[in-house]
């Protein structure tokens, strides 16, 4: 093992229109074939990445909802320390009661306040997949209906509250005082207790995966369909968007 792969999702091994995996395949069994972990870093919760995990046949540990919690599969380490779920983000009735009381001021629209077509008109997340997409517990996605300047002021007052504001691809993440950088600072000691020399890889799309860059050895920036990208120094930047891209830097990493 040379490598732990951090990975973001939505945008990066998904495609960010249909969710479909189709081009990130060569990349997953080019992980598989040198033993190289996949580690979902997602703003997904617990049961969307399990059921993902389960169709691409990864089985590693995870990061859900943002950094609200890290999942260590029992028997991945021999070190003594937890297994299963480990939170680390606020309960989601915190967050839910500093959003009631901060909607008499500012303009916004919960996922948990959604129809089901309001969800599919959001995100495009078929019907099948919602009841999973709201199982919270540790963040709460939001639709900004306020004036894009007072998106500051919103952020401010969540800090009031001990929470904080990441936005990412289609939603700003209401959470506690964590980050998807939680997922490797708790999981890279415990993998480099056997494999010392192993490099940690961080590939994101979005503003909410700047934080496990900064955390890892090596950073991958995943560019999106038609702009909107994100800048990283230092980063590498492979051919094309999305999973397609994803695949490319995960073969020139392992292969180059």
């Amino acid at each position: 093992m040379r490598h732990l792969l951090f990975s973001d999702v939505d945008g990066t091994m998904l495609d960010a229109d249909t969710y479909r995996w189709d081009e990130a395949l060569p990349g997953i069994e080019c992980a598989r074939r040198y033993g190289v972990p996949i580690i979902f870093n997602t703003s997904k919760t617990e049961q969307e990445t399990r059921l993902l995990g389960e169709t691409l046949g990864i089985n590693a540990p995870f990061s859900i909802e943002n950094g609200g919690a890290v999942y260590v599969p029992p028997g991945t380490f021999d070190d003594g320390e937890k297994e299963g779920l480990i939170p680390f983000g606020a309960p989601y009735p915190v967050i839910r009661a500093a959003l009631d009381e901060l909607a008499s001021s500012f303009r916004f629209q919960g996922m948990s306040d959604m129809s089901e077509k309001e969800v599919e008109a959001a995100c495009g997340l078929p019907a099948g997949a919602m009841a999973a997409a709201r199982e919270r517990r540790f963040t709460e996605p939001l639709v900004w209906r306020d004036e894009p300047e007072r998106l500051d002021e919103f952020a401010e007052q969540l800090r009031s509250h001990g929470l904080n504001l990441k936005r990412g691809d289609r939603f700003v993440h209401v959470m506690g005082t964590t980050d998807k950088r939680v997922a490797l600072e708790h999981l890279v000691p415990r993998y480099r207790r056997q494999y010392p020399e192993v490099a940690s890889v961080a590939l994101g799309n979005g503003p909410n995966d700047l934080g496990m860059m900064d955390a890892a050895d090596i950073a991958v920036v995943i560019n999106n369909p038609g702009g909107r990208n994100i800048q990283y120094p230092g980063a590498r930047v492979p051919e094309g968007t999305g999973p397609a891209a994803w695949s490319r830097a995960v073969q020139a990493l392992l292969e180059g």
